[in-house]
């Protein structure tokens, strides 16, 4: 780090020289433009005028991909940042098209704008600015809410229809997911700017943290679903009581989350760590039976005891967030 003096320029502006190596790095020459941006913190962003204004571009040759790997590469690709994943191979089978079909229904405001033998291209065709982040965090809060309390009736009842479609819409809660995260990606990289998005970094990392959170229930979620729906095994009553009665204690703090998130208020975040060590305790003396039962109620335990844990760290990031924003407010 280097240290240079402003100089005032007819009395109302200042100037500053900028250090040589970095416009000759930059290839900036006398006359050209450059961008230049306050920030929140009081710092300034200079940065060269972004002179080639075309989409990035990733391409990823498929060709001896395994799905999984393909899954991979697309799913990378998107939550880069890039606004354009050209997939090429010689030629592209039938079930890598149906694949690559499937993978790009999670990305959002991509559309797939050419297909022929050896190419597909996907493109991004939705404005960043037109994204609300907290819209999306509010959904992702109303989606998970609604799979808990599916939950609870899908193992109450050993109802294998609902526990069907929990699983259909954890698919919704991972999209946007992935979308938050490519949001943050392109803060971070520079490719867009806090202005167009509308949100500050640090606020958006905040989101991020509470969208992995809120992606996780929703994944344990399924993964109880999923347990009931395979589950032959005749139910014990007082585990399913048990069960029902916690998931249903998390459900109401789970709502409470939501309100703590959208108002970033830290009082209901100690409510509910406050809380964080009575709930174990009772996931733990209520399900102790399930050291006699089958492995299926195991699953119940530690899924509702994970979702304890997300929830905490969501309390945690609340408060943390707060800090910050108090300090960014006290400069």
């Amino acid at each position: 780090m280097e240290k240079r003096k402003l100089q005032a320029v007819g009395g109302a502006s200042f100037s500053l020289t900028l250090p040589k190596a970095w416009v000759s790095r930059n290839r900036i020459k006398n006359g050209d433009a450059v961008e230049v941006r306050m920030k929140k913190n009081g710092s300034l962003l200079v940065k060269p005028e972004m002179r080639d204004k075309s989409p990035l571009k990733l391409k990823i040759a498929i060709d001896g991909l395994k799905d999984e790997a393909l899954r991979r590469e697309m799913i990378c690709s998107y939550l880069s940042g890039v606004d354009e994943i050209r997939l090429v191979g010689e030629p592209i089978s039938q079930k890598q098209r149906s694949l690559i079909r499937d993978i790009a229904k999670a990305f959002v405001g991509f559309e797939i704008i050419e297909s022929s033998s050896a190419r597909i291209v996907l493109k991004n065709i939705l404005d960043a600015s037109m994204l609300s982040v907290q819209d999306s965090i509010g959904k992702m809060f109303l989606i998970c809410i609604s799979i808990v309390e599916d939950i609870i009736r899908t193992v109450s009842g050993n109802n294998k229809v609902l526990a069907a479609d929990i699983i259909e819409r954890d698919f919704e809660v991972n999209k946007l997911y992935h979308m938050l995260t490519r949001q943050f990606n392109k803060l971070m990289r520079d490719m867009a700017s806090e202005e167009l998005m509308g949100i500050d970094i640090t606020r958006l990392n905040y989101y991020v943290q509470v969208a992995g959170q809120l992606e996780r229930i929703a994944d344990h979620s399924v993964k109880i679903a999923r347990t009931i729906k395979q589950k032959s095994e005749a139910y014990n009553r007082s585990a399913i009581a048990a069960f029902a009665k916690n998931a249903d204690q998390l459900l109401s703090f789970l709502r409470r989350a939501q309100e703590m998130v959208e108002k970033r208020d830290k009082q209901v975040a100690y409510e509910i760590l406050d809380n964080n060590a009575k709930i174990e305790k009772s996931i733990y003396n209520d399900l102790k039976i399930s050291k006699r039962l089958p492995a299926t109620f195991l699953i119940l335990r530690d899924s509702i005891d994970r979702f304890r844990g997300y929830l905490m760290n969501i309390a945690e990031a609340t408060i943390d967030q707060v800090a910050m924003e108090t300090a960014d407010k006290d400069i």
